[in-house]
């Protein structure tokens, strides 16, 4: 559920980056967290920054999407649920990715901001793995984690 509010959030501009942060008036240093060397604003952060790239050309290259449309993250969005395949579970996938990835994009970004921690893109994508394996798990009716684990 905080996935999809926080995509509502994406499509509606409304996420609290550096870009949104100026124009309430708060002074401090705008520049990207991940990158470093672009301005932070919702469509660099997302979308067009060299490590969140990394990951998007990652993911096309997963799902054979060309991933033409790369201007705006709503376009994205918008146009990245369409089905891909007869299997209803790599659709799913699919249709899960988008999500999971920008989620984690925020979350490596706020650990940098409020926790000092470094991540990576590997790290994102075991992220994103892992996500997709609770939720594909979960729609197979198996458990998400092994209960035999302490």
């Amino acid at each position: 559920m905080k996935i999809k509010r926080f995509m509502w959030l994406v499509q509606q501009k409304k996420i609290i980056t550096w870009e949104n942060i100026l124009k309430r008036g708060f002074i401090g240093s705008s520049k990207c967290h991940l990158c470093g060397s672009q301005e932070e604003m919702m469509e660099h952060l997302l979308n067009l920054c060299p490590f969140t790239s990394t990951l998007w050309e990652w993911v096309a290259l997963i799902f054979r999407n060309t991933n033409r449309d790369r201007l705006r993250i709503t376009n994205i969005l918008k146009n990245w649920r369409k089905d891909f395949s007869d299997n209803q579970f790599i659709n799913k996938a699919r249709t899960l990715v988008p999500g999971f990835l920008i989620w984690d994009v925020w979350k490596d970004r706020n650990g940098r901001i409020f926790k000092n921690k470094i991540g990576s893109t590997l790290n994102i994508i075991a992220q994103i793995l892992r996500q997709l394996k609770d939720n594909i798990g979960s729609l197979l009716g198996r458990p998400t984690e092994d209960p035999t684990l302490p």
